[in-house]
């Protein structure tokens, strides 16, 4: 596996993102099959998993919380979003940070991100100031590094 030097962290050149899990004949996440992808990427050297409040219906925060974290906190790197078209205030979104550190089952995210930044999108978290929250949470310690997607 190739690592890219980020700041303070290697970082694995390849990531595990959690948008498209494999899925069982009802379409729910087939946590057998994705536990099983998870630890041969871990194996292979991957430290980057990527989940989003929105991918599989909310499901894939849960997915990492049940599997991604049985293994050592100090052993991979986890990137979620924050999905900004759904917070109405800054409330909302220290909300829906809490529930994603609980569906993760971790006490930070190694990397933070506001989710889906665009044109259209870009007023409201403008008009919260969604970027004064995430220098907060970044303050705490509760997310490593912040950014966009």
């Amino acid at each position: 596996m190739r690592y890219n030097d980020f700041q303070d962290i290697k970082l694995s050149s390849l990531g595990f993102g959690t948008m498209r899990l494999p899925m069982d004949s009802e379409g729910n996440i087939d946590y057998i099959e994705g536990e099983k992808m998870v630890a041969e990427a871990l194996k292979g050297g991957i430290t980057y998993f990527d989940t989003a409040y929105r991918y599989h219906q909310g499901e894939s925060e849960n997915f990492c919380g049940k599997v991604i974290s049985k293994y050592p906190r100090d052993t991979y790197m986890l990137a979620d979003k924050l999905p900004t078209w759904l917070c109405n205030t800054v409330e909302d979104a220290e909300r829906i940070f809490e529930e994603q550190l609980q569906k993760c089952n971790v006490e930070y995210f190694d990397f933070y991100l506001l989710h889906n930044v665009d044109e259209e999108g870009w007023p409201n978290i403008e008009k919260l100031d969604l970027v004064s929250f995430m220098a907060k949470v970044k303050a705490e310690g509760r997310a490593k590094h912040v950014g966009f997607s």
